[in-house]
């Protein structure tokens, strides 16, 4: 028997379309949610994300690198041991790829992003979370931190908490609720 997607419930009532999309009953949409956090808001411009700078954007795709800056994030540690990192090819097409940390030493991702949209850790050992700021980046790394940084993991929340987000191709984004 096939299933048929409408909107209404079972017992009859209006379902809003956000929550239509967020259950997966309208083919072609979905939720996004961006969120992010600057601990050092001055009067200086700012982007909303964990470093109290502006968050730069490659001109083109590039292999990044992804570091800790801490040695117990690695593939056997007690801290971090995966991260997945999503973002958007040359051609601003989705790609994800998991990396198996190696602690401050840094690991080149396979795919080449033109943007980060969003990175977690996740698999963790015994600490049950990253260890220390996970970086994704380009350039030399010192002590786990890149010369060009791009997107970051800060200690213990195991998510970006960067509050930027570029539409793939082939998708149009409307902005339906935003909070300051």
């Amino acid at each position: 028997m096939a299933t048929t997607i409408s909107s209404v419930t079972r017992s009859g009532a209006y379902e809003p379309f956000e929550l239509q999309v967020s259950r997966g009953q309208i083919q072609g949409h979905r939720n996004v949610t961006v969120f992010g956090f600057n601990p050092d808001v001055d009067t200086a411009q700012v982007s909303v994300w964990p470093l109290s700078s502006l968050i730069t954007f490659p001109a083109a795709a590039l292999q990044m690198t992804v570091s800790s800056t801490s040695a117990n994030d690695t593939s056997s540690g007690t801290g971090a041991r995966t991260v997945v990192i999503q973002g958007l090819d040359a051609n601003y097409n989705e790609v994800a790829e998991t990396v198996t940390l190696n602690g401050q030493t840094a690991v080149t991702m396979t795919a080449s992003l033109l943007r980060v949209n969003y990175a977690y850790v996740a698999t963790a050992g015994s600490g049950d979370s990253a260890a220390g700021d996970i970086y994704i980046g380009t350039g030399t790394v010192t002590a786990g931190v890149p010369a060009t940084t791009y997107d970051i993991i800060k200690f213990d929340y195991n998510t970006t908490t960067t509050g930027s987000y570029t539409i793939p191709a082939g998708y149009t984004g409307y902005v339906s609720q935003g909070l300051f």
